[in-house]
């Protein structure tokens, strides 16, 4: 999306704060565990995450639009699928 949406430019910004955000979500999330720990039994970690999960998967099926240029789709064959993968191996 990052590709699709901004410039050689402003890529790379994007990029760093993806980055950034991915390398602190780890130092972060562990406190955000036993801080809930507190008030509630351990279940409640897994019943948050699923709770976000489900909330992210309708904002993503709801609002997030196909970025990719129509010019530049193909369609999914699973024949194209193992020759990327091939090509990628060599």
């Amino acid at each position: 999306m990052v590709r699709d949406l901004f410039n050689a430019r402003q890529a790379p910004k994007v990029y760093a704060a993806l980055i950034l955000v991915m390398g602190a979500a780890p130092m972060v999330a562990p406190m955000l565990g036993s801080s809930l720990l507190v008030w509630f039994d351990w279940r409640a970690i897994f019943w948050l995450l699923t709770g976000l999960g489900t909330l992210l998967l309708i904002v993503v099926a709801t609002r997030l639009r196909e970025t990719h240029e129509r010019s530049r789709r193909r369609p999914l064959a699973l024949g194209s699928i193992l020759a990327t993968y091939g090509h990628l191996l060599t």
